[in-house]
Order: C-alpha cells, then structure tokens, then sequence
C-alpha cells in the first residue's frame, strides 16, 4: 500500500513494491509483463492500481484473476466514492466526508485506542507480542538482515526512558515538553511513548532546520532535554546554549566524545548516550505510577518546516492524531491489519509518517526503518518487503524519473511500458 498526501495508494502482498519497478519482466511466466509494468507505473504515477489478496492459481470474482504468484490483479474495481464529490453538505451548510455512511462524527477507530498510550498496548495484544520495531543489522557473514524488537519490549524501553526522565527532574504532566532531533530509527518510537506514561508532550526537530529556527522552537517549547540521534546534532545545539537558556540536558544515541563531554560541562548542560538514559531508568529504585494521558490532553507539538519563515507550531492533542488516523479505516479494499508490514522514510516529524505509522500500532502491524541514506532506500525496501509505504509526491517523482530512464534504454520495454499504460487509462475509464 502507498499512502501518499494526495491519496495515491498501491498495495502488493507477494512481492515487494521495488519487485515490480526494478524487475518490471521478471517472472513473466506468471504474472504477464502489462499487469507488472501497470503495477510499476501504478506506483510511480500515483494511480489507484489496486492488487488484492487472493488463493494462489484460483479465479476470483467478476473481472479479475489471481495468478500463480499470489497476485490478484481486479480489472474494474470502482472508487468507493465519486472522485469528484468526496464531500457532502449537511443541513447547517458544513461539508463532511462522503465516506461515512452516516452524519455521525467518526473520531477514532477503536473504543480501546483512544490515545496514542492505549494503541500501543492494544497492538502488543492483537499481535500477541509480535515484532513491532526492525533495523538492519550487519551479520558477519556480510548480509543485512533486519532485525527486531518486540511491543513489549519497545514498551519496556519506554518505560525505563520515562522513568529516568523522572529521575532527571523532568515534570510529569502535559506542560512539560521533551524535544527530539533524530532521524527515523527505533529511539525515535521509544522516546515518543516514554513522554506519553506520564503525560509529556513530544516535540520533533526537522533535521533540516537550521540554527535560527531550531532556537526558536527550542525557546518557544521551552524545551529542557533533547534527544539526538549523533553528536553532530548534540554539538550544534551546544552551540547556541546561551541563546536557548531552558535547555539542560542532551541524550545522544551513540557514543559521547571527550569534545562534547568538555563543551557541554563548561556550559552547565548534562549529556548521556541513549544507552545509558535507559539503564539509569532501569536501576531506578522508584517506579512512579504512570499518568496516563487523556484524549484531550496535547501529544505532540509539530513545527512547519520552516520554508515560509518562522517555524509554526502545531498543537495536536491525542484526540487529534487518533481522528487524523480515521482515514485509513476508509481503505475499505486494503486497511492495516497486524500482518502488514511498513518501511519508514519520511522524517517522523511529518505527520503524515506518525499518523500511518500509530494505526500500525494500533493494529499490531510492524514498521521497519531504512537506514537513514535515501540513497539505498530501494535495498532496505527490497529486504524488508513492506505492505505499507507512506510517501510524498516528491517521492513518487523520483521513482517514476528512475523507471523512464529504464524505460527509455530499451524500445521494448518502451513498447510494453506504453501498452500498458493505455491499457490502464482504458481500464479505469470503465
């Protein structure tokens, strides 16, 4: 499934997305090269191209076959609403979606996942503990392989991080915010649910911002610890200590140097590795009982990029990111379930990315992180294999630049390419 902000969506349940892209002839013996290389231009385009799941070499219903490698490919599968009124006026003049069968708000998904706190625990139940959290680990051998964590274990870690807040003096209770400057990577998840146990508020730093607007959001939030997945990071913000006067403690996710260790004590600002934040939570001889939060009360401030100016901040309440999630449940042809699979890219300071990835865990899905260099983004997709791929226009741009240039060194592939293109265009003008 591709999730994109314009609604662009394609799933494949036996083979990966990069399959089709990269390997638009292979296995043609099975599947015919119209129906890949539809798949293939499905995804870079943006096309609805739905494949659903399907009982290897049976037929399915009218209008579609599934074929001997699992996939289902649906000729005419209609919208579930009019493209052009997906909206509709109620008698006061406001417009609502014209998904919901009824004029009654729909704000979250599950009675028991009304806060990001809940869906975590409820995944860790539907999925009996399953996988959660993967990364790609070197082996000795030379292979990659992605390794994982477990709900439980990703709520443990959690644990031990909010309790060593606690012991750090942070406040419990939603005023308090804790600041974070990470690429994706399993930290990133392990810090956002340790400030929900006692009711903190997350507040994500794109990595692209630069030093006046990072100061800014750092005074505004009045942020007094941040999580840093490098020392890069650590040292930058050190650097503008003396303009950012509530910031006192830098958690880093790897090794401290005797460089930032000297720099942050002259500058009365506590530094510990991740490692380290998690042990003296786990040694901690008191357990305060968590302060769950409550629909209402904030999760996340997330700040605009910064493009137009000064970084805005946003005020999501719990409340509001379960609702935002409400729109998967309208993917009636393929929604999330817990044997889904979803690979993570986009910064998890954009909410597109945190909202996919909370129904992941509401459901009990898995999400598994790329290794933070886009350049190899292709490989980490082909290993992991994933259902679920949320991306941004700008994405799909790339990815269908990289197909034509294919495309476009061989006439056959040009030929096949172009056929099935308009077989597509004559297919969804049914």
């Amino acid at each position: 499934m591709v999730i994109t902000d314009t609604a662009a969506w394609v799933q494949s349940q036996s083979r990966s997305i990069v399959d089709f892209i990269s390997t638009p002839t292979a296995n043609s013996s099975s599947l015919p090269p119209y129906v890949q290389i539809g798949a293939a231009a499905a995804v870079t385009m943006g096309l609805g191209y739905y494949l659903s799941k399907g009982t290897s070499g049976s037929s399915g219903s009218a209008g579609s076959y599934t074929f001997n490698n699992g996939v289902t490919y649906t000729g005419n599968v209609k919208p579930l609403v009019d493209p052009m009124n997906q909206s509709r006026v109620l008698p006061d003049g406001s417009r609502i979606s014209a998904y919901l069968k009824d004029d009654k708000l729909q704000a979250f998904l599950f009675e028991d996942a009304r806060t990001l706190y809940q869906g975590v625990r409820r995944g860790a139940r539907l999925s009996n503990n399953g996988p959660m959290l993967g990364h790609r680990v070197k082996q000795s051998d030379g292979s990659i392989p992605y390794v994982w964590e477990t709900y439980n274990q990703i709520i443990e870690r959690a644990e031990n991080v909010s309790v060593a807040f606690r012991e750090l003096g942070i406040p419990t209770g939603n005023d308090e915010n804790i600041g974070i400057y990470s690429k994706n990577r399993p930290e990133w998840i392990v810090t956002e649910f340790a400030t929900y146990n006692y009711s903190n508020v997350i507040v994500p730093i794109y990595e692209t911002l630069g030093s006046e607007a990072s100061i800014f959001i750092l005074n505004q939030a009045e942020i007094k610890i941040v999580v840093c997945d490098d020392i890069a990071k650590a040292t930058g913000l050190l650097k503008f200590k003396e303009q950012c006067p509530s910031l006192k403690t830098l958690v880093v996710m790897e090794s401290l140097t005797d460089e930032l260790k000297s720099s942050a004590s002259s500058l009365g600002v506590q530094v510990f590795t991740f490692e380290d934040l998690e042990k003296l939570g786990k040694d901690a001889k008191t357990r305060p009982a968590h302060i769950p939060p409550t629909p209402e009360d904030l999760a996340t401030i997330c700040y605009t990029s910064g493009t137009t100016g000064t970084p805005k901040g946003v005020m999501l309440t719990h409340a509001n990111v379960i609702a935002d999630g409400v729109c998967m449940d309208f993917f009636k042809h393929s929604g999330i379930a817990a044997t889904d699979s979803m690979i993570s890219f986009l910064p998890l300071a954009h909410m597109l990315e945190r909202v996919i990835e909370s129904v992941c865990f509401c459901v009990g899905a898995k999400v598994g992180f790329y290794r933070g260099d886009i350049r190899v983004l292709a490989e980490d997709i082909k290993e992991l294999k994933p259902t679920v791929v949320p991306v941004v226009p700008r994405v799909l741009n790339r990815l269908y630049d990289k197909v034509m240039s294919e495309v476009n060194k061989s006439t056959f592939k040009k030929l096949l390419f172009d056929f099935a293109i308009s077989y597509k265009a004559r297919d969804m003008a049914k």
